[in-house]
């Protein structure tokens, strides 16, 4: 049944879609959209930070036990220098860039290159302080002792630098800045908030009967004429 305006009462209306509630933000690992905030450096990236921290202090103590016995040489300043870059790498792995870790494997693996070609000539150097020259022995001792506990990090830094949880950061630090320059970051599903499915729409039914105000004839009703 049709009001005077040719409107039809009682036909079922199509319902409203559901508002869109903004899902919780969080980590990605946690089903959350990754560009919603800031990520924040997990357990694997302090990690590899400390292991970097940790070859930073042994390059300098290294740097002034050999001052302390005249031995400075260019090795040590190249281990000085590697320490600047030690500093830059680990800021680059802070701020989520993979650069970083890709310049610190580099530098690590020199490094471990180098300190393995200088252990042994260090053992049989240290034979000849001890007899010509014993009060350097000590001194001598502590840089073949830091020589091995810097490979040792080293080894453990690179590792660190490529575990999933340092990739996922990286992963989630990129998404982070696409949304802030404002591009399109890729929405990942949210884990316990399944999307609600639109409700299906219902077919409005065949319109019959005759408006009166405009006078037009609807489908399926015989044509009527006035009466004389």
């Amino acid at each position: 049944m049709s009001d005077q305006y040719g409107n039809f009462q009682g036909v079922p209306q199509t319902p409203a879609p559901a508002p869109y509630q903004q899902p919780p933000y969080g980590r990605l690992d946690q089903g959350y959209p990754a560009a919603a905030q800031k990520p924040r450096p997990g357990i694997t990236v302090m990690l590899a930070l400390a292991a970097i921290l940790i070859l930073v202090a042994l390059r300098i103590v290294d740097f002034f036990l050999a001052a302390s016995i005249d031995s400075l040489d260019a090795s040590s300043w190249r281990s000085l220098l590697f320490t600047i870059f030690y500093i830059a790498c680990g800021c680059q792995v802070y701020l989520g860039r993979r650069s970083g870790s890709i310049v610190q494997t580099i530098l690590s693996a020199l490094a471990i290159a180098v300190n393995l070609t200088y252990l042994p000539d260090a053992i049989k150097a240290k034979e000849a302080i001890d007899m010509l020259a014993p009060k350097y022995s000590g001194t001598v001792t502590m840089v073949i002792l830091l020589t091995i506990v810097s490979t040792v990090f080293s080894v453990i830094a690179i590792v660190l630098l490529w575990l999933p949880g340092t990739l996922q950061y990286y992963k989630e630090t990129a998404l982070y800045r696409q949304a802030q320059a404002g591009q399109a970051a890729p929405q990942f599903p949210v884990q316990g908030q399944p999307q609600q499915p639109m409700p299906p729409q219902q077919p409005m039914p065949p319109q019959q009967g005759y408006n009166q105000q405009y006078g037009q004839q609807y489908p399926n009703q015989p044509p009527q004429y006035p009466q004389q």
